[in-house]
């Protein structure tokens, strides 16, 4: 078993909380599809969005303190080809990690760690007001 997490957080997005039917504030975050480069696929008449990833396998795998599995491996954005050869070295070196995995069947059993290995926000706007233009 393969088990992973991903920071949506890290993608450029917008907090924010709107009505539900019931009239309670609902909070979520809007991700602009082009912004991010995600793709669109319309695979069997569905209308899909995907963020496509690639891990990358850490030297060592990274245990918290009671010895538990936290990951083995990092997450990043995949992009094209042609996308990755507009980029200057720095742009792809700072790319950020946006999840990470845990290879139990590689690295043996034991517990997943359940708090989130959170290393910070991605770029966020404020959108306070809900009649408010998107900044991006």
């Amino acid at each position: 078993m393969i088990a992973g997490k991903l920071n949506l957080t890290k993608l450029t997005h917008v907090r924010m909380s709107k009505k539900g039917k019931d009239g309670n504030l609902v909070e979520g975050i809007f991700i602009p599809i082009d912004k991010n480069e995600l793709k669109r696929s319309t695979k069997e008449g569905y209308d899909n969005v995907y963020l496509d990833i690639v891990a990358f396998p850490l030297n060592q795998p990274q245990k918290n303190e009671a010895g538990n599995l936290t990951q083995t491996h990092l997450v990043k954005q995949s992009l094209d080809k042609e996308r990755r050869e507009q980029m200057t070295e720095e742009e792809r070196n700072n790319q950020p990690i946006i999840g990470n995995l845990i290879d139990f069947e590689k690295h043996g059993g034991g517990q997943r760690e359940e708090q989130p290995n959170d290393a910070g926000s991605g770029q966020v706007y404020d959108a306070d007001n809900e009649d408010d233009d998107l900044p991006f």
